[in-house]
């Protein structure tokens, strides 16, 4: 069975402090094989992290936290659709959920 942290945040995101080259590097080091990039609102870190992912022997899942008026929720891809992403936050976001999923 492999180890995975599904709640990770780079520099992409305003709480970061690890870029994302470093987050996997640090990933790969302490044995994580899978990870999420869950940055605040932001996307491009996660797809930087999913390109790179196989120089280091990483897994990468897609994902997001999103900020809504009742805090935050991670998003990442769900067994069958991204209806989450539209559902809770109309159509802007359906673009995001074709990106990530």
């Amino acid at each position: 069975m492999g180890l995975a942290d599904l709640h990770i945040h780079t520099i992409c995101s305003y709480d970061g402090t690890a870029s994302v080259p470093a987050v996997l590097a640090r990933a790969k080091k302490i044995g994580l094989n899978v990870i999420a990039i869950t940055d605040h609102d932001e996307i491009a870190g996660s797809l930087k992290a999913r390109g790179l992912a196989s120089k280091y022997s990483v897994e990468v899942i897609p994902g997001i936290e999103i900020t809504t008026p009742e805090g935050y929720f991670s998003v990442t891809p769900p067994a069958t659709r991204p209806h989450c992403l539209s559902r809770h936050h109309g159509l802007e976001h359906q673009a995001l959920g074709r990106i990530l999923f």
